[in-house]
């Protein structure tokens, strides 16, 4: 069976510039990859943000997990 955990959370559009920087908060998300990899049962990470050029930006992370 595959389970799948979503956690759902908006990002000030004035901190999205921060939050796509190489150190910022994209990339420390996209690096758990690594680390999640050698957890027994994980099969796969998705980060999923909004394209918006006001407002908030909306992110998705998403993992798949299996028994």
């Amino acid at each position: 069976m595959e389970y799948i955990q979503t956690i759902l959370f908006q990002i000030p559009a004035t901190q999205l510039e921060q939050a796509s920087e190489p150190d910022g908060l994209f990339a420390e998300l996209d690096g758990h990859r690594q680390h999640l990899q050698g957890v027994g049962g994980f099969r796969d990470i998705r980060i999923t943000r909004s394209i918006n050029n006001e407002g908030n930006v909306l992110v998705v992370v998403e993992t798949r997990w299996a028994d």
